[in-house]
């Protein structure tokens, strides 16, 4: 039994090991799309940006929010971060999800938000991992998913304070934000936040 609150190590995507379930309903045409080690680490940087869970092109190439694909996430925020003047390089990136979820079987780009919710459950090892990897100074948490794991991974409360939260534990700061997919203020939160 897994450690972490709700996980019971039945992992809709990967049953919480290397290899995919025989009957996992988004397998890929490749052997195998169990979990990667999805994690971005950048020598000096003492802000973690911590995303929901790898798309198609991510899984593909083994690294987060990297993307090219017009309408991607990854796209979305990277232009937003360039148009700033920002440089990706200067932020650790982690996915709340290590394994490639797929698309749910109802619409063709958007992922099964319980599915998703359990699969992060399952994960919290790994991004505990990233968390202690470093003395962060601010974790920027983008979707509920995201917010959802690094909540549990400290195993304390986040106390609201309008839009920033604080992580007693640990004593960075936690800010929430929408996931880029869903923002309509992707270009302010980008700017007063990173």
């Amino acid at each position: 039994m897994c450690k972490y609150v709700g996980c019971s190590n039945k992992c809709p995507y990967n049953k919480c090991s290397n290899k995919p379930s025989k009957n996992h309903k988004y397998i890929l045409k490749k052997k195998n799309n169990g979990p990667l080690d999805l994690f971005s680490k950048c020598k000096n940087n003492l802000t973690l940006l911590v995303f929901e869970a790898p798309g198609i092109d991510e899984w593909k190439n083994g690294e987060p929010v990297s993307s090219h694909r017009k309408g991607s996430a990854a796209y979305k925020f990277n232009e937003e971060l360039q148009k700033q003047g920002k440089n990706r390089q200067n932020y650790d990136i982690v996915e709340a999800v290590r394994c490639f979820p797929g698309t749910s079987t109802k619409t063709d780009n958007q992922k099964d938000p319980k599915e998703l919710k359990n699969a992060a459950k399952c994960c919290q090892k790994y991004l505990e991992r990233a968390l202690k990897a470093k003395s962060y100074t601010k974790i920027v948490c983008f979707g509920e998913v995201a917010k959802d794991s690094v909540s549990s991974v400290v195993k304390t409360f986040i106390k609201q304070n309008n839009q920033h939260y604080t992580i007693e534990y640990l004593k960075e700061s936690v800010i929430c934000l929408t996931h880029p997919m869903h923002s309509k203020t992707l270009s302010k939160d980008i700017g007063s936040n990173l």
